[in-house]
């Protein structure tokens, strides 16, 4: 779609590919061709991947064993009224970032972080540019009646967490969260966010492919949101 009073659509998601950046530890992403073209006739490719691979959707059953697994979670949560955030470079996503924001109950809030500067350098983010959000700012949004979080960074939490304690706050009230989302280049502002996880069963999380709608009667002003 064009410009003007059509919608803009932004693909906000990281290409899954086998030496991605991935969060210490996870799986690495396998895709193996079991059949092709030039010798089936039709082709088929085999995947391996972990469940919190490149831009995905986390459940409350990450950190919640009695929480919503990622296929239980309603399926109108998708789509959603959604402000983008620019944090800048601060190295913590605090409490006055966030009680700026005015987010209204159900709406969804991503923010873009020092990781995209990054991503815009042309270099690639390690795990420790990951710009957390604090424990009090995850306990506001709840607060406040938050539907999504999301982040640019593989992580709400900081890199060197212990506790997870902003993944328990927010899995702990069944607020979905986005990581590893492509925010490099999109401008804060209000959107429409269509994020839509693989159906798998129990799974704690899934990939997604997620999309910003902007739209011309959405534009507004807010007073926390950066130039882009």
């Amino acid at each position: 779609m064009g410009d003007g009073d059509h919608p803009r659509l932004r693909d906000i998601t990281r290409i899954i590919e086998p030496g991605m950046s991935l969060y210490p530890g996870d799986p690495p992403v396998e895709v193996e061709a079991t059949a092709k073209v030039e010798t089936d006739g039709f082709t088929v490719h085999r995947l391996a991947l972990g469940s919190h691979t490149g831009t995905h959707m986390d459940a409350p059953r990450h950190f919640v064993a009695e929480g919503r697994s990622i296929d239980e979670v309603p399926v109108e949560r998708f789509l959603s009224s959604c402000l983008v955030v620019d944090a800048g470079d601060a190295p913590v996503i605090g409490l006055a970032l966030v009680q700026a924001a005015g987010l209204a109950p159900g709406q969804s809030i991503l923010f873009k972080t020092r990781v995209s500067r990054i991503l815009l350098q042309g270099q690639v983010p390690e795990p420790e540019d990951i710009a957390p959000l604090s424990p009090d700012a995850a306990a506001c949004l709840v607060r406040q009646g938050v539907n999504l979080v999301g982040t640019d960074g593989l992580s709400v939490d900081a890199f060197d967490s212990e506790d997870f304690a902003v993944h328990r706050i927010l899995c702990g009230a069944d607020v979905l969260i986005l990581e590893d989302l492509l925010l490099a280049g999109v401008p804060a502002g209000l959107y429409r966010l269509l994020c839509a996880p693989l159906k798998i069963r129990g799974l704690d999380a899934a990939p997604v492919r997620a999309v910003l709608v902007e739209e011309q009667e959405t534009r507004r002003s807010w007073p926390c949101l950066r130039n882009p």
